[in-house]
């Protein structure tokens, strides 16, 4: 009988690992098709608004019918451990003698004594103990693998998307009201006049524009007034302009004329969204945002240009090329000693600023306490003047200034004389051997 449960067991266990093996691959294609799903909706989160229910369904469906699919699968709920046994024998994975000794151990054929049944499962037990299920996996060992890094990469991508100020939109878009009278089914802006307040760094006047289709592109920083009305016959109760997430109120005239600012910050699309007679309207498509990032400045060192030695302190002088497409506000000194993490600073002044600049300094080695033996590492960083959503700031590459130590030098010479003088005893002693005469007997 302990031969019959110790079949039995270990027919279970191959059972249970190829289930598990499959089970665990179709839940990650699940998640994979999950994340992608979440992602499209973070790209275009407007298309929740109203379809709650159905998103879940998807979603949940995605997730679980991979696995009930194979926990349905004929091979995975045959029944009994004979048909498991008739499933391995079928494959070839198991000989007509072993096939034949499982099914005594499982009671399925007559049996003898005790001691003929023991022996008669001597080959299953020892066929069974070396089986290996790979066969008859539905997920192979490479998409196995595949779907588990395919899993991994697809909830980091889900994650960036969110983090990246997408989740907010779609929170918002989750949080709106579904349209429900078919006649006010969407909100849209007519007689629309749009005007941008570009940022003063710039220094640009404003511009506005008439009959507007509501498309915008505009620095970052902009301050985008909208001046409009809704689409509708009466006056709405409440208007806001939803934006990155964010709901921004607009003031309603009497006449039901629309007024309302947003600061453009990053690239998407911005919604109208209107309240008449308690229900909240809002626009489908919404309009496009096109924000053009500020470039962070550029700075070149034209000199010095190769690392320096130098055998005492003193000073050191540079020039610096730098530009920026709107202008350049400053410029600093940033230094650290070899060994040491803590960066210190020096204002550096220039004769004008500008979009194009040429910054000419002295670093005095002295001054910055630089002692024999010591290096320092040296950028030129600049700064433009956005005062918006900067300020960006540019390096220019390292530069490294070593001061000579006599004495340090003085032990790396010795060090190379007595490397010197080891290598030609090394050489000599074969010549010297070689010249000896023989000695007499």
């Amino acid at each position: 009988m302990d031969t019959q449960a110790r079949s039995s067991q270990v027919l279970r266990r191959l059972r249970a690992l190829a289930c598990r093996r499959d089970g665990v691959a179709a839940l990650c294609l699940g998640v994979v098709a999950v994340s992608g799903l979440v992602a499209l909706l973070l790209w275009a989160p407007n298309m929740v608004v109203g379809h709650h229910r159905g998103f879940l369904s998807v979603a949940l469906g995605l997730l679980v019918a991979p696995p009930l699919l194979l926990a349905a699968w004929p091979w995975w709920r045959r029944g009994d451990l004979g048909a498991f046994a008739d499933l391995l024998a079928a494959r070839r994975l198991l000989s007509a003698a072993a096939h034949a000794s499982i099914n005594l151990g499982l009671g399925r054929v007559a049996a003898g004594s005790p001691e003929a049944v023991a022996l008669a499962l001597g080959r299953g037990d020892a066929e069974l103990a070396t089986l290996d299920p790979e066969p008859l996996q539905l997920f192979g060992k490479r998409l196995r693998r595949g779907a588990a890094l395919g899993a991994v990469l697809s909830i980091l991508g889900a994650g960036s998307l969110a983090a990246s100020g997408r989740g907010e939109a779609l929170l918002a878009s989750w949080a709106m009201a579904p349209p429900v009278s078919a006649g006010r089914s969407m909100a849209r802006l007519s007689d629309l006049t749009i005007k941008l307040e570009y940022p003063r760094y710039l220094g640009r006047p404003s511009a506005t524009f008439l009959g507007s289709d509501g498309d915008v592109e505009a620095p970052a920083g902009t301050i985008v007034h909208l001046r409009g009305r809704a689409a509708v016959a009466a006056r709405p109760e409440a208007a806001a302009i939803l934006v990155e997430g964010l709901r921004v109120a607009m003031e309603v005239a009497p006449d039901g004329g629309l007024n309302g600012s947003f600061l453009a910050r990053r690239s998407g699309h911005y919604r109208l969204a209107i309240r008449l007679d308690g229900e909240d309207i809002v626009e489908v498509s919404g309009h496009r945002l096109v924000v053009t990032p500020d470039a962070a400045p550029k700075a070149v060192r034209r000199f010095p240009e190769q690392p320096l030695e130098v055998d005492r302190p003193v000073v050191i002088e540079f020039l610096v090329e730098a530009s920026d497409d709107h202008g350049i506000a400053g410029a600093e000194v940033v230094y650290r000693f070899e060994g040491s993490a803590d960066e210190k600073r020096l204002p550096v002044a220039a004769p004008r600023l500008g979009t194009q600049v040429r910054f000419t300094g002295a670093l005095d080695l002295a001054a910055l306490g630089l002692r024999p033996g010591d290096t320092l590492n040296w950028v030129l960083e600049v700064r433009d003047n956005n005062d918006v959503t900067g300020p960006g700031k540019g390096r220019t590459r390292w530069h490294r200034v070593h001061l000579f130590d006599p004495g340090k030098r003085l032990d790396e010479l010795l060090e190379r004389l007595d490397r010197l003088l080891a290598s030609l005893a090394d050489r000599l002693a074969p010549l010297l051997t070689r010249s000896e005469a023989a000695q007499p007997w």
